[in-house]
């Protein structure tokens, strides 16, 4: 089984935050409100679309396909211990440590990474999930009962589950 390196998965990262920060700035942009510093914020209710987008994007799409935009573009993907596809209370775990892994430059997050077997962050240690590297389904030759080699990860292409030969 190969992890996924910590350089793609911070690739994967900037990109994924990069686009969640885009939106959030262009929903202030056009449904804020003027506040005492000169600036445009959303309060109360207006903030839920912002919430919904967040768990729209990384909890329910890692749950339903092991992985972000970020993730398929460094091509890797998310899974749980035995290799087989997330539940959505893995990824939402996994994500609601983002903030104390992520805002200090992604510092923690590296270094738990860098310090694991596994290559897990904190998020992945509670949610008990890894990320490992992703092949494209077509380079992945398998017949049913016959291993896939140990050097190639399978890709989920259905609500069943496929496990991951450990090497």
């Amino acid at each position: 089984m190969e992890y996924a390196k910590i350089s793609r998965r911070a690739l994967a990262s900037l990109f994924d935050y990069f686009l969640i920060f885009s939106f959030t700035f262009f929903y202030i942009l056009r449904f804020g409100e003027p506040n005492d510093e000169g600036t445009q914020s959303v309060r109360n209710s207006g903030t839920l679309p912002l919430v919904a987008v967040w768990v729209v994007y990384f909890p329910l799409l890692e749950a339903l396909t092991g992985m972000t935009f970020g993730k398929f573009m460094a091509n890797i993907r998310v899974c749980d211990l035995n290799g087989k596809k997330p539940t959505f209370f893995q990824t939402l775990k996994r994500h609601l440590i983002d903030p104390m892994e992520i805002i200090p430059l992604g510092i923690i997050a590296m270094i738990a990474a860098r310090d694991n077997p596994q290559k897990q962050r904190v998020g992945d240690l509670w949610a008990r999930t890894i990320v490992v590297s992703n092949v494209a389904s077509n380079e992945v030759k398998k017949e049913p009962g016959v291993p896939v080699n140990q050097t190639e990860m399978p890709v989920f292409t259905n609500t069943d589950s496929q496990n991951i030969h450990p090497s």
